[in-house]
């Protein structure tokens, strides 16, 4: 059947808590739980497809009601319409709506994508830090992670600067014996005075890798000038959501860019987005923190497709954060810090189906 007119049977949503092993510090709040919407899409061949998404005000606009509401409006009538019908409404949806376009084409890929990938490509993630612990907790962190096979870490800054030289500083001299790298992430925090001295700081460190977001998502004239008076690599996130902003970074002299599927309408986009990337030069660093096994699942399987397109430690770590999974307990993190598919290769045979519709009765219940 061509995909395109696949028409759609079933489309449901609805809303899940997913409470966290431990708080998950960003520099704008704390998370103790992800509030998060699944999308379950179902068409006349019986594929099954399923997307999420995690609103989260202060690193996008949408909130949890935003999100419901559009999707509400994207699947009205869905049962006469096809999946082309579907794309064109999350296409004309995703400027003012990015997060809520992403759920629902995560769904309407999915099929496809599962059904053409073999295997998870092992893929190394980072380790969260926060700037501020205290010295011997934050040691005691860094020392079991390493223990657990990682090798790259990225820590939360933006709340104080001079907390956070101090935090990098102490961070990035432990263990000299050992080989890892640290990154570091203001979530938009800093002003471009902050910022700069962060950087000339961190121009000194060999195991400093990039500073990601420091500076506000649509403040480009300022992150321009930041490009300018730093040789630090810098990495842009929240600033990125479609071609134009990756261009944007590369002509501004960013280093790198940072690819959620949360973002950007669709597996096939995330997968096109990481190849303009990379053919420009830049870093490509892909997964989302705030999210769960369903949504670092998507990212493995973009990964999985073309992973000489990414760079080291990428950040589908939520599932991780998660107290328990949701959909999928097959994605787990090995003994060397990777994340992987029980029994490496990729099965989701009809068995898999039926426990997604499981875990979906269950999320809607």
């Amino acid at each position: 059947m061509n995909q395109r007119h696949r028409r759609i049977t079933r489309f449901e949503f609805g809303t899940f808590t997913c409470p966290l092993r431990k708080p998950y510090e960003l520099s704008f709040t704390t998370l103790s739980n992800f509030e998060a919407v699944w999308v379950f899409i179902e068409d006349d061949a019986g594929k099954i497809g399923i997307g999420e998404t995690v609103p989260l005000p202060g690193y996008g606009s949408e909130t949890l009601e935003d999100v419901l509401s559009c999707i509400q409006d994207l699947s009205k009538d869905a049962d006469s319409l096809t999946a082309e019908d579907i794309k064109e409404r999350c296409f004309a949806a995703r400027s003012a709506n990015p997060f809520s376009a992403s759920a629902v084409m995560m769904a309407l890929e999915f099929p496809a994508w599962a059904a053409s990938a073999s295997k998870v490509h092992p893929t190394s993630l980072v380790y969260p830090l926060a700037s501020g612990q205290q010295e011997q907790l934050l040691s005691q962190t860094i020392e079991k992670a390493l223990s657990q096979g990682y090798k790259y870490f990225k820590m939360k800054v933006g709340r104080n600067i001079d907390q956070d030289l101090e935090s990098a500083e102490f961070a990035l001299n432990l263990f000299p014996q050992k080989t890892f790298r640290i990154s570091f992430d203001a979530n938009q925090a800093y002003e471009l005075k902050e910022a700069l001295i962060f950087c000339r700081f961190l121009e000194n460190q060999p195991r400093a890798h990039c500073l990601e977001q420091p500076l506000p998502q649509l403040d480009w004239d300022s992150m321009t000038d930041l490009c300018k008076q730093t040789t630090f690599p810098l990495m842009l996130d929240e600033s990125i959501y479609n071609e134009q902003d990756v261009r944007r970074a590369k002509e501004i002299g960013c280093s790198a860019v940072k690819l959620k599927l949360c973002k950007h309408c669709g597996l096939d986009e995330t997968l096109s987005l990481a190849q303009l990337a990379h053919d420009l030069g830049l870093e490509v660093v892909i997964g989302n923190g705030v999210s769960t096994d369903i949504g670092n699942l998507a990212e493995a399987l973009v990964i999985s497709k073309a992973p000489q397109l990414f760079g080291e430690g990428a950040e589908c770590n939520g599932f991780l954060k998660i107290a328990q999974p949701t959909t999928f307990p097959q994605l787990y993190l090995d003994k060397t810090g990777c994340m992987v598919w029980k029994n490496e290769n990729l099965s989701l045979n009809q068995q898999l189906v039926h426990s997604i519709q499981e875990s979906i009765l269950n999320l809607a219940g």
